[in-house]
């Protein structure tokens, strides 16, 4: 493998921990199929361990592929003033742009204190894959009152639809902008509904129509991956889903890498802080012991020639991905490999610029 492949490697691993609105599940982008199969051969001794009871908000979601609960409250609170401790200029950016997505579309992200997403791998007739999501955003907010402010920021760009006797706004924002002052995207359409007096639906239009159905106890997400999300209840986000099929991908353009990822069927994992900074955990279930001890012999190895070749990438980049490959640890148990990042908390700002 060359540099560049093991720095793809590495952002493989690590893409998967920096997410919020627009999920970038792994592998999603390398498959137009969805795995249906959710039965398991094997439970590993931390699949034996005790979930935490369903989150409700978690459960409303329609059904999903992924899904993923963040405390909005102390992401911004807690999380984003750590990272940026030592670039005072850029956390005041970060709250400039927040405000700016609460001017141009009238949704108070600061108002959110939870927000579950559901993430759809959908295949286009052109054979393509893409992700459409819906994400349901609970706090001290007037879901009215939001949707009110959000027409009028609007200026006349949305349309009003009616699905299962609801309202859903579809608001055009036509620009290239930051998903709730934090995240690049472009958006097009942008669905939104209420869900109850204190949550809103926000999300493509076919999945905040889904959503709505959900409402009504019916389409609701799989269960297995609302325990999967919330292992570790008290996280700053909590995620787990299911993998495409990508047996006939070449992944990094290396047989051995694709044949191990290809066996995987199940992703947990959460983002928390620590007291140095900040841990990421990534667990891959595998069908079987064995398949789960060639993933994780596959990942060693991905990691060693990586330390050897990380000094061969352009500037700050070798520097953050030698850091970040010395201190990831990946150990198997039975039918699950798991992947344990933690990073020093000067060092989260610089990985998230490069990510």
């Amino acid at each position: 493998m060359g540099a560049t492949k093991i720095m793809k490697a590495k952002t493989f691993l690590l893409k998967i921990f920096l997410l919020f609105s627009i999920p970038i599940f792994p592998l999603a982008i390398v498959s137009a199929q969805q795995r249906q199969q959710r039965a398991l051969n094997q439970t590993s001794p931390r699949t034996a361990q005790k979930s935490a009871p369903a989150d409700p908000l978690l459960a409303a979601l329609p059904t999903s592929d992924a899904v993923m609960l963040v405390n909005l409250t102390r992401l911004l609170n807690d999380a984003l003033p750590r990272i940026y401790a030592g670039d005072p200029a850029k956390l005041a950016k970060v709250n400039a742009e927040i405000d700016g997505f609460r001017a141009r579309t009238g949704i108070d992200p600061r108002s959110f204190e939870r927000v579950a997403v559901g993430a759809r791998f959908v295949n286009t007739p052109s054979g393509a894959s893409k992700i459409e999501t819906v994400a349901l955003a609970h706090g001290k907010f007037n879901a009215g009152t939001m949707l009110a402010a959000g027409r009028l920021a609007a200026k006349g760009k949305y349309r009003e639809e009616q699905h299962q006797g609801r309202s859903i706004y579809i608001f055009t924002i036509e620009n290239q902008t930051k998903l709730l002052g934090l995240f690049p995207a472009r958006l097009g359409e942008v669905a939104v509904a209420e869900i109850d007096a204190n949550t809103l639906a926000l999300g493509t239009p076919s999945r905040v129509r889904a959503a709505l159905i959900a409402q009504q106890g019916t389409g609701r997400v799989d269960g297995e991956l609302v325990a999967l999300a919330t292992r570790n209840g008290n996280a700053l986000i909590g995620f787990g889903g299911t993998v495409p099929d990508i047996s006939s991908m070449n992944v990094l353009g290396n047989d051995e890498v694709s044949r191990a990822i290809a066996a995987v069927r199940q992703f947990y994992g959460s983002i928390d802080t620590t007291a140095q900074g900040f841990e990421m955990l990534l667990t891959a279930r595998s069908q079987s012991a064995e398949q789960a001890k060639y993933l994780g012999d596959t990942l060693a190895a991905i990691k060693q020639i990586g330390g050897a070749m990380a000094s061969q990438l352009p500037g700050n980049r070798g520097r953050l991905a030698q850091v970040a490959l010395g201190n990831l640890n990946i150990t198997t148990r039975g039918n699950e490999v798991q992947l344990q990042l933690q990073l020093p908390q000067a060092e989260v700002g610089n990985l998230v610029r490069e990510l």
